[in-house]
């Protein structure tokens, strides 16, 4: 996962990508702040009396990426921070397990 960096639109990364040490494949983790609603949404919500609020139109989450150099195949999850510590995605990182075939 050698100088991967994804293109953002309406996110914003806000920690730097963090290697997973005891990962049994190639782990990497960082934080980004992703838009929730479109301004379009958020406009609309409020013109019907729904407002959004503030907290709820953004969210923290946690991205732990796998990837191995000879595969073709690279996996994402994404964790809300609301609800997942960064110790328990790097948890989720160090246990996961992936069959060969997941990488074929």
């Amino acid at each position: 996962m050698k100088g991967a960096e994804l293109g953002y639109d309406h996110a914003e990364r806000t920690t730097e990508w963090m290697t997973v040490e005891w990962s049994e494949e190639q782990a990497v983790i960082c934080r980004m702040k992703v838009d929730q609603y479109t301004v379009s949404e958020i406009e609309e919500a409020a013109e019907a009396g729904k407002p959004i609020p503030e907290e709820y139109q953004s969210a923290n989450i946690w991205y732990v990426c796998f990837g191995r150099e000879d595969s073709p195949w690279g996996y994402v999850f994404a964790m809300n921070e609301r609800h997942c510590a960064l110790e328990e995605a790097v948890i989720f990182a160090e246990t996961i397990q992936f069959r060969e075939s997941a990488w074929q």
